[in-house]
């Protein structure tokens, strides 16, 4: 089971807050995580993975990969953290 589909998501959206954000992991084999974008930090539990961004202040969406292995899959997840009004509407 790829992480995507044991969190039910193929992408995972944060708002330019820092924030925290936890997902149960249904999964039947160890998941080890390669690597992360340096503004989040992933805390692993048994079947549960926390998510926490730091505060987006680049005024644009920021978006990386979180890069793991499941068994002998190696796959990613895409992270993205933005605010509508703030990073693509801009200033009218």
């Amino acid at each position: 089971a790829y992480v995507r589909s044991a969190i039910g998501k193929d992408r995972i959206v944060a708002k330019d807050d820092a924030s925290s954000l936890v997902y149960t992991l249904k999964h039947n084999n160890i998941v080890n995580y390669i690597s992360h974008p340096d503004w989040v930090t992933l805390t692993k539990d048994g079947t549960t993975l926390k998510l926490e961004t730091t505060a987006n202040n680049t005024g644009h969406v920021r978006s990386g990969y979180i890069k793991y292995v499941i068994g002998n899959d190696e796959d990613s997840l895409k992270v993205v953290q933005c605010d509508f009004d703030k990073d693509v509407a801009g200033d009218r």
